[in-house]
């Protein structure tokens, strides 16, 4: 059976090994990044504007006849 000291000193080195590998994780995201993803963010509200306020934009969408 494990010790109890062993154990804090086991638990400690699991804290720091998981601390480490996720050091990066949760930042922000980087600034070239960033731009990107909020360019394609604004992709389906320009669909949604152009659906809503100009109605022959959704006749070329799904209906043939």
């Amino acid at each position: 059976m494990v010790s109890t000291a062993e154990l804090i000193l086991l638990k400690g080195k699991i804290k720091a090994i998981i601390l480490r590998d996720s050091e990066g994780y949760f930042d922000g995201p980087k600034e070239s990044e960033g731009g990107v993803g909020l360019l394609l963010s604004l992709v389906p509200m320009m669909f949604l504007f152009m659906t809503v306020y100009f109605p022959s934009f959704s006749s070329f969408t799904s209906e043939n006849g």
